[in-house]
């Protein structure tokens, strides 16, 4: 076995699993970081961007501060949680936690590679739709996307914080913070947090509210497609504008505090100034909604063409 590669063995030295490395290296060592990271490097070289291995790049169930969330397009590595098979099996599982990086990205948990929830696309500050506080003063939300790669990372103020975000076998996300006073694991956010994270629950153009009840309606402007289908609680054909576009003299309704549309289909330029990215968007009738976000505001623009 080449110098450098993590080996797990069986009782009769059969090889279980192996890591691999892309180069050779003379004088290799295994170190386990402060961090949770576990990394092989060269002995007399301890800089990150040389590491010949790392844990952080297979997170398996469980994400950790300082662990980079989406895809490094040099390398082609693709860091995403999946949850463990069983208790004792970390082979993948059902669910899967990943970055969407087709259109502007975006997180997904899917189970058996069906959508399940859509956590919005990023906004400047923090992925639309998450219920976490948009300044949180025990992490750094830093996302990084240019045409090396597209990671999302979080790193925590105070570094005594300990903590842990994973995906469990039944398909629902944790952060979880270790109070040392009590010695124990305590829940911070839970995604799902309620019925209005279910993928696609109140249809096209629908809004869910978990504090109204029925929790689905439709946008300003929209009816729904099917009503007697509403009647029954079924919201998921959605709803249809009540005029239809007319591609002269539209107009954007501006919205606040809703997750943004699915971004898979979407084209962005980040170059574009509000009033700019409007006037695009109403050049071309196919277009129907636009959106603005800036990085020192708390609320971004997101207008729907009407």
């Amino acid at each position: 076995m080449e110098p450098g590669i993590l080996a797990l063995l069986n009782d009769t030295n059969a090889t279980i699993w192996s890591s691999n490395i892309s180069r050779s290296v003379q004088n290799p060592v295994a170190q386990l970081l402060d961090s949770g990271n576990l990394v092989v490097r060269n002995a007399t070289d301890d800089n990150p961007e040389n590491y010949l291995w790392q844990s952080f790049d297979y997170p398996t169930d469980t994400f950790l501060p300082g662990m980079n969330f989406g895809w490094n397009f040099v390398t082609g590595i693709n860091t995403y949680l999946s949850s463990w098979k069983t208790n004792e099996d970390p082979a993948p599982g059902d669910y899967a936690y990943f970055m969407d990086t087709t259109g502007y990205p975006q997180i997904f948990m899917t189970k058996n590679k069906v959508e399940q929830i859509r956590i919005g696309p990023w906004n400047g500050l923090r992925f639309s739709g998450t219920t976490n506080a948009i300044e949180d003063p025990t992490y750094k939300l830093i996302m990084v996307m240019n045409e090396n790669e597209v990671n999302y990372r979080e790193e925590t103020i105070d570094r005594s914080v300990i903590s842990r975000f994973t995906l469990s076998q039944s398909g629902v996300a944790q952060r979880w913070t270790w109070v040392d006073r009590t010695q124990e694991w305590v829940i911070y956010l839970n995604v799902p947090a309620d019925n209005c994270d279910n993928y696609k629950l109140c249809g096209a153009y629908g809004s869910c509210n978990i504090a109204k009840s029925p929790s689905c309606e439709c946008l300003d402007k929209f009816e729904p497609k099917d009503p007697e289908s509403w009647v029954r609680a079924d919201w998921l054909s959605g709803c249809i504008r009540k005029t239809n576009l007319s591609c002269q003299g539209d107009v954007f309704l501006k919205y606040s505090g809703i997750k943004l549309p699915d971004a898979r289909h979407t084209r962005h330029n980040e170059s574009l100034t509000l009033e700019e990215c409007r006037a695009e968007c109403l050049r071309n009738c196919s277009c129907t909604y636009t959106r603005w976000t800036w990085a020192s505001q708390v609320d971004a623009f997101f207008g729907l063409r009407t």
